[in-house]
């Protein structure tokens, strides 16, 4: 870590550098820890059942968190994939098309990061109602929530949505899940 810059040692202690920092923060779109914080709850602890799961043949990784675990998730997702989603939106223009589809859109950043880039998108975000039912309360609190519904569905079973609800022809542009 020292040698990656990360860290820096002073006699027997280790300190953060400000590029650690940077990334510990709290701050919205660059902070990890919201990642790690679900690496830590949720994710680590699955995978050191893995051997047991192999002999056991027992599920680890399944959907089903409960409401504060959902939100830990979320969150996490969200912060690391921040930088993929500003990339996306800065990269791509979809101010040629009206509407754009995010599956499996969980938390709405990707659409937040495109919406916040183009004035005259709209979106439409589907998920699993577990993942989805927090969403219209954290896009509350921006100015782009009027510009983004959010269908409930499993996108492998369910009729993923054929377009938007108007009376003109709207095509549109997906993005994929993961």
């Amino acid at each position: 870590m020292v040698t990656l810059g990360l860290l820096q040692c002073q006699g027997d202690c280790y300190h953060n550098t400000e590029v650690a920092t940077a990334f510990l923060s709290a701050a919205a779109g660059t902070g990890l820890r919201p990642f790690l914080r679900l690496v830590n709850r949720l994710s680590y602890l699955r995978w050191a059942r893995l051997e047991d799961a192999v002999r056991t043949d027992t599920i680890i990784f399944q959907a089903g968190f409960n409401e504060e675990e959902q939100q830990l998730y979320s969150e996490g997702v969200e912060a690391v994939t921040a930088g993929t989603a500003n990339a996306l939106a800065a990269n791509y223009d979809f101010g040629r098309h009206q509407r754009v589809l995010d599956l499996g859109g969980g938390t709405g950043s990707f659409l937040l990061a495109i919406l916040s880039r183009f004035d005259k998108v709209r979106g439409t975000l589907y998920d699993l109602p577990a993942v989805s039912s927090d969403t219209p309360r954290r896009l509350a609190r921006i100015s782009r929530e009027s510009r983004i519904e959010v269908v409930e569905g499993d996108f492998f079973k369910d009729p993923i949505p054929s377009g938007p609800r108007c009376n003109h022809h709207c095509q549109y542009h997906p993005l994929l899940p993961g």
